[in-house]
Parts: C-alpha cells; structure tokens; sequence
C-alpha cells in the first residue's frame, strides 16, 4: 500500500514538473520585430549639398539635404506602385542602416566631428529620421552642417534604409514593419576639403 501510495506520488510530481516546465517554453511569434510587411525601393530619391564648393574654411555651413520621393516600388514586384505615407501612415522614417557605410558621409553628417543643426527632420536613437513633408510629397532631411574640424571628403554612390511604419506584434511590442531602400548616385563623385 504504501509503495503504491509512493508509485502516485511520484507520478504526481513528474506530472506536475512537467507541466510546470511546458509553460516555460517561450511562443514563437508568428510576426517577429525584424520582418517588414513591405519593403519599397525609391525610384527618385536625392542627396545635395548647398552651396557645393572644392574648398571650405573651419566654421563656413553648408546644406546637406536628403530627399525620398514618397512615391516607389515594391522590392519584391517593381511593376507595382508602393505610396510610402499612405501604406505607412508614417511622418517619420528613421534612417536605419547604411550612411555608416560610406565614412565621409558619416563623418560630415556626425557631432563632434562637425555641428550639426536639424533644420528638417528630425534626431532618433539610430541618428536621424526623415520628415514628412505634404507640400512636397516626400520625406526630407535637411541638415545645417558647420565645419569645425580640417578633412578632406570625397562621397560616391550610397544606400541607406529607413524604418516605418508602428504595428505591434502579437507579443505588444511595437515594430516598426515597412522597409524603403533609397540608393543615391553620386556621379561623378563629391570631393571638398575644408581647410
């Protein structure tokens, strides 16, 4: 009797451990933070700089402008239209991923290499966002950039990604679910030297 009260005893612990260790296991989300319900590519975006000289002096400014048309393509079918702010709903897009790449850029567009005063756009934990811009159309960045430190800057093609669009998960975070990829063609090159 005792063994058998002993052998159910048992039993009930293993059953419970079990039990126990089951809702331990983590729920996969069948919508994770890193994949976007769309990814666009810009068709017209730009990239400038105000005034564009061969040579500038510590403390002269100059315009740095990035511009993507709101109007693009779906990466995965470039026969379709994809409207970033309509699908997004978005007025920010955070530039992501991408200036790092290209290290002039990233050194003329970064504190304390130079001050840097955001005329448009705004400042976000990865760097900078873009605006929307109604009248325009399109999500601009327009930066004031006053040179403080003498370096020689040559920018080529780059690409960058911007992140938009809030939708939570089923887990209640909050993710930011469309990708646009703007590539920039900078032909020829941008050189200058501030001396």
């Amino acid at each position: 009797m005792i063994k058998n009260s002993l052998k159910s005893f048992c039993y009930l612990v293993s059953f419970v451990f079990v039990l126990g260790c089951m809702s331990c296991i983590p729920v996969l989300d069948p919508e994770p933070c890193d994949t976007p319900i769309n990814t666009s590519v810009g068709v017209n975006d730009t990239f400038s700089i105000v005034p564009l000289n061969a040579v500038y002096n510590v403390g002269d400014k100059i315009t740095v402008s990035f511009v993507v048309d709101n109007l693009a393509k779906l990466q995965s079918d470039s026969s379709k239209d994809f409207n970033i702010f309509e699908e997004s709903g978005e007025n920010i897009a955070i530039i992501y991923s991408g200036l790092e790449n290209n290290q002039d850029l990233a050194y003329l567009i970064s504190s304390p290499t130079n001050s840097i005063k955001i005329n448009y756009g705004e400042e976000h934990n990865f760097g900078y966002a873009l605006k929307y811009h109604p009248d325009l159309n399109k999500y601009v960045l327009e930066l004031e950039v006053t040179f403080l430190t003498e370096r020689v800057y040559t920018l080529e093609d780059f690409d960058f990604t911007l992140l938009l669009g809030n939708r939570p998960n089923n887990s209640g975070d909050n993710c930011r679910y469309y990708e646009h990829v703007s590539s920039i063609e900078i032909n020829p090159s941008i050189s200058f030297e501030v001396l």
